[in-house]
């Protein structure tokens, strides 16, 4: 197996734990325990920026991906992927914003109006990061089984 190979793989387990500690967070929300719900998100939050800081080294020291090598469709399967990576992180990191800008009432028992709207908006955009985590964790998991074809492994 190469150092690519290994790093993707190191990817996709970073990947899976990014997403169980997002579920885990919207499971806190939904109990009532929005201290809890906080903590796990941004704990999901510093693992997607652990992976972008790993992907440059990753870039400098083993470079791109040559997809001259790929079959098509798994070309096809990287686009769509990137694009679940892309709108992951422009819905979670929305959300993230409107999250500390209500920061304040987290513990009020009641919000106004203003504050009821910011809260959807934000419970929104966290269904949608979190259906885009999940198919972005899907078409990697498609991803590393062509690298793994292409590698003789499987």
């Amino acid at each position: 197996m190469t150092a690519k190979l290994w790093f993707w793989l190191y990817a996709w387990v970073v990947t899976v734990n990014i997403l169980g500690a997002a579920i885990y967070g919207v499971r806190q929300a939904q109990k009532g325990d929005l201290m809890a719900h906080r903590r796990w998100m941004n704990a999901s939050c510093w693992l997607v920026v652990l992976f972008v800081v790993s992907y440059v080294f990753k870039v400098v020291f083993l470079g791109k991906e040559d997809l001259s090598t790929w079959k098509a469709s798994y070309v096809v399967v990287l686009r769509i992927h990137e694009l679940f990576i892309g709108v992951m992180l422009l819905a979670g990191g929305l959300g993230r914003w409107l999250a500390h800008r209500f920061r304040d009432s987290l513990t009020a028992t009641q919000v106004n109006a203003a504050m009821a709207i910011l809260r959807r908006r934000h419970t929104i955009l966290g269904k949608v990061t979190l259906v885009a985590a999940s198919a972005a964790l899907i078409t990697a998991s498609i991803l590393i089984f062509g690298m793994l074809e292409r590698a003789h492994i499987v």
